[in-house]
């Protein structure tokens, strides 16, 4: 706990520089591209539109499943946009003190800040899908977010306890162990079936005994139904979810932290 205490010192300390690195990496990944960072906004439209047609007009289909209409659209992209930021912040984890070499070499340079900038990267994705979501939502149903705003808020807290515990534990395995990024990437696309991402409530009514036992014990499963109690239901409709999904984010957070804490001194030598 006192290392978790003595990171966010840092990070608040140094918030402003996680700002500036966070905007330079935006910058120069669409550097030469025609629209610019304009892509950071069209790239997870496009990305999230694709699958809601897929999964609410092409896949349910098939499975003989009734049309969801809108509310099935907006129960798809809750799923989406908060296993997206999750994976996007997974990805950019594994390889961040790698990339940033230069910096941890350097003796003044705190490098208990790279973790948060890959998550800070991360976020005008999920802030973009997060309104589309709250703006089809207010067309859908605008009493729902009488609980939103109060729901919400819990939500996020918990979501980015596990993104951050995330950044820090993968970001400290990076330098030492090469294949985890393969890693990362297959436990991100298999993960997305193994977590009701894109399942409609119908789909999940309808799995299997095994299947729906290995759904109920992905920890994943629990924050997405925080995040659709809140933006779907406005109201608490699992509290055992809630509490697996907080103890989740508290175990993720201090041991990303801690694992973090104990291996940067060797950064320099790995790398």
């Amino acid at each position: 706990m006192r290392q978790l205490l003595d990171v966010m010192r840092v990070v608040v300390r140094f918030r402003a520089l996680i700002r500036e690195l966070a905007f330079r990496d935006v910058s120069d990944r669409y550097l030469d591209h025609a629209l610019g960072g304009a892509w950071a906004v069209v790239s997870p439209l496009l990305v999230l539109a694709v699958y809601v047609y897929l999964f609410t007009s092409v896949f349910p289909a098939r499975l003989g499943a009734d049309d969801p209409g809108l509310g099935g659209v907006i129960w798809i992209l809750c799923g989406l946009v908060t296993w997206f930021f999750i994976t996007d912040v997974m990805g950019r984890a594994v390889g961040a003190v790698s990339n940033a070499s230069n910096l941890v070499k350097r003796v003044v340079f705190p490098v208990e800040i790279i973790p948060m900038q890959t998550t800070v990267v991360a976020l005008p994705g999920f802030l973009i899908g997060l309104t589309v979501i709250v703006g089809l939502q207010a067309l859908h149903d605008p009493f729902v977010l009488m609980g939103t705003v109060w729901l919400l808020p819990l939500a996020l807290a918990i979501l980015a306890a596990v993104v951050i515990g995330l950044a820090y534990g993968l970001a400290a395995l990076g330098p030492f162990l090469r294949d985890l990024r393969e890693i990362v990437q297959f436990v991100s696309m298999i993960g997305m079936f193994l977590a009701p991402v894109l399942y409609l409530p119908t789909v999940v009514d309808s799995l299997n005994p095994l299947l729906a036992a290995l759904l109920d014990a992905n920890p994943f499963t629990h924050v997405l139904a925080c995040v659709r109690d809140a933006l779907v239901h406005g109201r608490l409709t699992q509290p055992a979810s809630w509490l697996i999904a907080v103890l989740f984010g508290a175990v993720s957070l201090i041991a990303g932290v801690t694992v973090y804490e104990r291996v940067k001194p060797h950064f320099a030598e790995a790398l």
